[in-house]
């Protein structure tokens, strides 16, 4: 029996090897351990899934045990994103999520939100406490149906106090009023039923979702909206005339925003200009979190409003972390990733995409123009890019070897002044652009990123990056 493990978000495995009904039930044992040692067996968890293989039968086995242990719980119906089972965690003990997030399609797993929608190291190493001393067989569950009539389990769709929390952030009106004609990209995932949610509460009606079908396979590919995972969405954008579009990963937590041109965005500018928007325009002012790799255009609109920015650790975890605890926080974001704090401490895929309406209703100029206007304005032209690497055993110990044992470092054109591996390598050169390797800490891959002033300077520092750690083949 494999040992439970949580990772950088949650616990995830090869469905039918070390993600299975014992597993998924063992941490449901220990999730009533816990809550019944805190004296948090009042209030229900809610459990959700996604359009995983199996995900309804695992949401349901862990219910089961919920309920003989005496846990109420609200039990979405139909796949709903992680984000909603976060921000339920609002009413309720916890949340827990089957997802395996953008992992490929082989894997499944649990993400578990505590209050405020965050997710917690020390808990989850309760978790695995408890959950690695179980025997299985001395667990008890009490049958889906029975507890349904019993009313441990209650069956919702009730999506409405998260439409309510995303629609606050927006005029509505003035997105009604502009009419765009927009397409949504679910990828086969669990967002759907939220963002028909959302666009029947904002009244957003010109809009399509592709990729709604459900599709435990994500098309083979890892079901995240990478810039090489939408160019059948920027297509049809063109060939449709669309105004914007937006993608999601499997479990509706990562955006991706395209523009009508087909030009592709992820968190680290549009991030920005949010950050920009609710000082500059919405009068909202607040310090940011963010973790290493992410664009320094942050820390120059924090530098020019006398605002904080803070560098966290790789994983939303961090970030939510530090949302909850600092006063004055506005927001925080990753490179896939943002979460307003009014809204929820998790990331949150829709949040933007209805904010990035918003702001376009009111601006009148395309999401380039916005960038480039803020660029100049910070006196700072930049661009960031992102590229993931498979990695096999072998190669994984050589790169931790080369660059966390030995600390060499690549020659570049620009001198290295600093070096961080605080989180993964960071290496920040005199111009005040940076690199970054590090490993992920929810797939086999190796992570390589470039903040420079262009494109064509991140793809040859990028080059130059491979080869010193010797990898080539890119994530598919």
């Amino acid at each position: 029996m494999h040992k439970i493990k949580f990772g950088t978000s949650g616990f995830r495995g090869i469905v039918g090897d070390d993600f299975t009904k014992q597993s998924v039930q063992k941490i449901g044992y220990a999730i009533c351990q816990i809550l019944k040692e805190d004296k948090k067996m009042d209030k229900p968890v809610n459990v959700g899934f996604d359009n995983r293989f199996m995900g309804i039968f695992f949401a349901k086995w862990i219910s089961e045990v919920f309920a003989f242990y005496g846990l109420k719980v609200r039990f979405f119906k139909n796949a709903v994103s992680t984000p909603l089972i976060a921000f339920e965690t609002k009413n309720a003990s916890l949340g827990v999520q089957i997802t395996a997030s953008h992992n490929y399609y082989y894997y499944n797993g649990i993400k578990v939100f505590i209050e405020f929608g965050r997710e917690s190291d020390a808990f989850n190493k309760r978790i695995e406490k408890i959950a690695n001393q179980i025997e299985f067989s001395k667990i008890r569950t009490l049958d889906f149906d029975k507890a349904e009539k019993q009313k441990l389990i209650i069956l919702t769709d009730d999506l409405k106090p998260y439409c309510n929390s995303i629609a606050s952030f927006v005029s509505c009106e003035n997105i009604r009023k502009k009419n765009f004609k927009v397409l949504f990209n679910a990828f086969h995932g669990s967002s759907v039923e939220c963002i028909k949610a959302v666009c029947e509460k904002i009244g957003i009606k010109n809009y399509e979702i592709m990729k709604s079908n459900v599709d435990p396979y994500f098309d083979y590919k890892v079901a995240a909206p990478y810039v090489h995972n939408v160019s059948d969405q920027i297509e049809k954008m063109k060939a449709n005339n669309y105004d914007i579009g937006f993608a999601f990963d499997a479990d509706g937590d990562r955006i991706t925003i395209l523009d009508k041109d087909g030009e592709a965005y992820d968190c680290n500018m549009i991030s920005a200009v949010f950050f920009y928007y609710f000082i500059k325009n919405k009068d909202i002012k607040g310090n940011f979190v963010k973790n290493s790799a992410l664009t320094g255009l942050i820390d120059k609109i924090s530098d020019k409003f006398g605002l904080k920015t803070y560098n966290v650790k790789n994983g939303f975890k961090f970030i939510a972390s530090a949302l909850i605890k600092n006063k004055n926080m506005l927001m925080g974001a990753e490179s896939n990733g943002i979460a307003i704090k009014q809204h929820l401490a998790y990331k949150d895929g829709l949040l933007p995409a209805i904010i990035m309406l918003d702001i376009l209703s009111r601006e009148n100029k395309s999401i380039k123009v916005i960038i480039n206007d803020l660029k100049r304005e910070m006196n700072y032209p930049c661009e960031v890019l992102e590229l993931a690497y498979p990695l096999t055993k072998k190669k994984r110990a050589e790169i931790i070897n080369k660059v966390f044992i030995e600390k060499k470092l690549p020659l570049t054109p620009n001198e290295i002044i600093q070096v961080s591996y605080t989180n993964g390598c960071k290496m920040i050169y005199k111009n005040g652009y940076w690199g970054v390797i590090r490993f992920s800490g929810t797939e086999n891959v190796v992570r390589i990123f470039a903040e420079m002033k262009n494109k064509e300077e991140c793809n040859k520092y990028i080059k130059i990056y491979e080869d010193f750690i010797g990898v080539n083949q890119k994530q598919s």
